[in-house]
């Protein structure tokens, strides 16, 4: 199975112990556990009432969707996160859209604008000596520096690893390219679209006599889970041991730990997962199925029913116990057997049915189900994103009022509230003199050298 999901100038861990019997370790645990409340019972939340990252200082040279994905956590709670950027070369998530009014301008980005929240923004063009002036004084102020930037881009622009330390002994180093920063296929360029691909997702997805799907750049929303956690196990260790950690992060690395059952798969029980649709070895019926609907667009209920107890609740639900005991569908191993049949089945109800109905009727029932919603539904429609505030409405200059998504947790003693996404290079006066202590007559100079554009 994979091994460490990070290099860097860490002692890589030893082999772990496999996963444990049931209560094997309870003797082990219970004689630990009066020890550790001992030590938890003291402790306090802050008083002060900061976000919990407050005083944290992020020097973010990440672009597109890893470094977003990967800071944004940071700057929503409190870091002061300094986002580096340059009118000579854009950040290519700025160029997507979707773009407010369909106007193709970078400062109308609706997924910039969303990920994007809360960190100030800097303009500096890394090609010039004064721009790499203001990079280094970024750099001894920093706590954490961060990449997504192909293998060896940073080095070669003077800020690798070595360098980076020289200038900052404590300072917590994480760049996250697409294969990691050594390695016959270091330098190769792609994007997340290419490196799922490696990792084996496409293999997966679609129908088993088709062609392999495609997710595009899907590595970009797993490699952040891996580097959040990271820079913040090595801010707790610079805390307690004043030590800086340097991390080398491949997106396509991380890709294969998110399919680490595929690979058990196949070195436990020499099987290779292969598509399968939407359908699971466990569950019948298990699918999405066609809703009746009013729009133009079809809609969809996705259900997955997995126990004996579903599916007679399902039945009862539909209004139709005699299909529990029906010989074709009594079992799972005849559902599975008959399952075209069954789907047939089920969409034959589904599809009669208001795709909201359906799941409510089959919640209420015990029986999972859920509505395949779109982007609308989502923002308009959805109590529990609504009840639990998952998307905040923010002000902006160019785009108006927008909503940004929070984070998908929630902290008892640290609400989270969002601050908008920066115009290009909006905070650069501020940053360059009130935070890196430039004098006017400096920034003068950086700006008629073109530095800061």
């Amino acid at each position: 199975m994979p091994g460490p999901f990070a290099g860097g100038d860490c002692a890589v861990p030893g082999e772990t112990r496999p996963a444990p019997a049931l209560g094997q370790h309870n003797e082990e645990v219970f004689a630990d556990l009066n020890h550790t409340v001992a030590l938890t019972n003291g402790a306090a939340s802050d008083p002060s009432g900061a976000p919990p990252l407050a005083g944290v200082k992020v020097a973010d040279f990440g672009w597109f969707m890893v470094g977003p994905q990967t800071i944004k956590p940071f700057s929503d709670f409190g870091a002061d996160v300094i986002r580096v950027e340059s009118a000579a070369r854009l950040d290519a998530l700025r160029l997507v859209g979707p773009f407010q009014d369909d106007v193709a301008d970078p400062e109308r980005c609706g997924e910039f604008a969303q990920v994007r929240t809360g960190a100030r923004a800097l303009n500096v063009d890394l090609s010039t000596e004064e721009g790499m002036a203001v990079a280094r004084r970024l750099v001894e102020w920093a706590d954490i520096v961060f990449d997504n930037f192909s293998a060896g881009a940073m080095k070669r622009m003077g800020l690798g690893q070595e360098a980076l330390r020289e200038l900052n002994p404590s300072l917590i180093v994480l760049s996250s390219s697409g294969q990691g920063q050594h390695g016959p296929n270091a330098h190769g360029k792609g994007g997340g679209g290419h490196y799922a691909a490696l990792a084996g997702f496409n293999e997966l997805t679609g129908w088993p006599d088709g062609e392999p799907g495609y997710l595009s750049a899907y590595t970009d929303f797993i490699a952040p889970r891996f580097n959040i956690p990271l820079l913040l196990a090595a801010l707790d260790h610079r805390r307690r041991t004043g030590e800086g950690r340097y991390f080398d992060v491949s997106q396509y690395e991380a890709g294969v730990h998110w399919l680490t059952p595929s690979i058990l798969e196949y070195t436990i029980n020499d099987r290779i997962p292969n598509r399968g649709a939407n359908r699971q070895p466990d569950a019948a019926p298990h699918g999405a199925y066609r809703c009746k609907s009013d729009r133009e667009t079809d809609r969809w209920i996705a259900i997955a029913v997995r126990s004996q107890v579903q599916w007679r609740a399902f039945c009862d639900a539909i209004g139709d116990s005699e299909l529990a005991s029906d010989p074709r569908f009594s079992t799972l191993e005849q559902r599975k057997a008959n399952e075209d049949q069954l789907d047939t089945l089920v969409e034959d109800w589904t599809s009669r049915h208001d795709a909201y109905e359906i799941m409510h009727i089959l919640q209420r029932s015990g029986v999972p189900a859920g509505v395949v919603q779109t982007g609308e539904d989502i923002l308009e429609r959805d109590p529990q994103l609504r009840q639990r505030n998952f998307y905040q409405r923010l002000d902006h200059p160019a785009l108006g009022s927008y909503r940004a998504p929070q984070a998908s947790f929630r902290l008892s003693d640290a609400p989270c509230t969002l601050e908008r996404a920066r115009l290009l290079g909006e905070d650069t006066y501020e940053v360059l003199s009130e935070t890196l202590g430039f004098s006017d007559a400096e920034i003068e100079r950086f700006a008629i050298a073109g530095a800061l554009k």
